[in-house]
C-alpha cells in the first residue's frame, strides 16, 4: 500500500502539481502582461484586482511547487534543501493560498458594486481590497510561521542533515482545533458563502438590466463566474478533507486519513485553480483572446527568426563570413 501511495505522490504530487504550475506560471504572466500593456475595456479597478490575483495565484504555483512537487521528483531536494525552508515555506503557501480566496471576493465585491452603486465603485484596486485583503492573510495565517523549526541530525551515513521538527506550539491539542476550526470557517464556510451570495446578487442584477447593460459589463460578469465556479469546484476536496478531520477530532480524538493520494488530490486541485486564469480569459473573452494569439506569434516569429540558419550570419562572396 506504501509504495502504491508513494506512486501516486509522484504523479498526482510531482508530475500533476509542477505540470500545473509551469503552465499557470506562462499563462498568468501572459495575463499580467496583457492587462497591463493592452488597452482592456473594462473597469480598471476590476481590471487591476484580476492582475492583483494573477500576481498571488504565480507565487502560490512556485511555493506549492517548492512544497509538495519538487520533494515528490528530486530525493536530493527534498533531504537537504527541503527540511531548511519549510518551516516558512508553508505559512508562505497559506498567505497566498488565502489572498487569492479573498481576492476573487474582491473582485466579485467590486462587479457587484459597479453594477449596483457605479459612484461606490472603482475607487482604486490596492487600498481598496488589495491591502486588507494581504492584511487578513498574513495575520490570519501567522501562527503557522512557529509551527515547525529546522535542526541537524546525523544520517546514516553520519553526515550532518537538516530535519524538520514540529514545535511544542504545533504539537499543541487546542491549537491543532483552532487550526481545523478556522480553516473551515474563515477558508471555507465565509468565502464560499459569500462568493455564492454575491454571485446570485450580480447574476440578478445583470438580468434586471440586461438590454442596457454594456457588452464589456457582460463580459466581465461571465468572467467572475468562471473564475468563482472554477473556485469553488478545485477548493471542494481541500473543504472536504477539512470537514473529514473535524469529524475525527469530535468523534475519535484523532486525525488521521487512511487514504494519503486524497491529500495530494486537493493539492493539485488549488494548483490547478491558480493555473487556470489565462483559460477562462481565453474561452471567455474574444479581444483577449484575439490579443493573446498575436501576441504569441509574435513570439514564435521572432523565435524563428533568431534561430534560423541564416539568421545573424550571412555567406557573401569569397565565401567570405559577414556577422549581421
Amino acid at each position: 500500500m506504501s509504495d502504491l501511495n508513494s506512486l501516486l505522490e509522484f504523479y498526482i504530487c510531482g508530475c500533476g502539481i509542477l505540470c500545473c504550475s509551469v503552465f499557470g506560471l506562462v499563462g498568468n504572466i501572459s495575463t499580467i502582461l496583457l492587462l497591463k500593456c493592452r488597452k482592456m475595456k473594462m473597469n480598471q479597478t476590476f481590471t487591476n484586482l484580476i492582475v492583483w490575483l494573477a500576481a498571488i495565484d504565480s507565487l502560490f504555483l512556485v511555493f506549492v511547487t517548492l512544497s509538495f512537487s519538487l520533494p515528490s521528483l528530486s530525493p536530493l531536494y527534498k533531504e537537504r534543501i527541503f527540511p531548511l525552508i519549510l518551516p516558512s515555506l508553508l505559512p508562505l503557501t497559506s498567505v497566498t493560498l488565502s489572498g487569492s480566496v479573498y481576492c476573487v471576493i474582491a473582485l466579485a465585491v467590486e462587479r457587484y458594486l459597479h453594477l449596483s452603486r457605479p459612484h461606490a465603485s472603482n475607487r482604486g484596486s490596492f487600498f481598496g481590497y488589495i491591502l486588507p485583503v494581504l492584511a487578513f492573510s498574513v495575520l490570519y495565517n501567522g501562527p503557522k510561521f512557529f509551527e515547525f523549526t529546522t535542526e541537524y541530525r546525523y544520517n546514516e551515513n553520519r553526515e550532518m542533515v537538516p530535519s524538520v521538527r514540529a514545535t511544542e506550539f504545533r504539537k499543541n491539542v487546542d491549537y491543532s482545533f483552532y487550526v481545523l476550526g478556522s480553516n473551515f470557517v474563515f477558508m471555507g464556510i465565509l468565502p464560499f458563502t459569500l462568493l455564492i451570495s454575491l454571485t446570485i446578487m450580480i447574476s440578478n442584477r445583470v438580468k434586471q438590466y440586461f438590454s442596457s447593460v454594456e457588452v464589456s459589463d457582460k463580459s466581465m460578469s461571465l468572467l467572475l463566474y468562471c473564475i468563482v465556479l472554477v473556485q469553488l469546484v478545485c477548493h471542494a476536496p481541500r473543504t472536504g478533507l477539512n470537514i473529514y478531520e473535524i469529524y475525527q477530532a469530535l468523534t475519535s480524538g484523532e486525525m488521521s486519513l487512511s487514504h494519503p493520494w486524497l491529500v495530494d488530490v486537493s493539492h493539485l486541485m488549488l494548483a490547478i485553480s491558480s493555473a487556470s486564469n489565462v483559460i477562462i480569459f481565453t474561452v471567455q473573452d474574444l479581444r483577449f483572446r484575439s490579443l493573446l494569439m498575436t501576441d504569441l506569434k509574435k513570439v514564435l516569429f521572432l523565435y524563428r527568426h533568431n534561430n534560423s540558419p541564416t539568421h545573424g550570419v550571412e555567406q557573401g562572396e569569397g565565401d567570405s563570413l559577414v556577422v549581421g
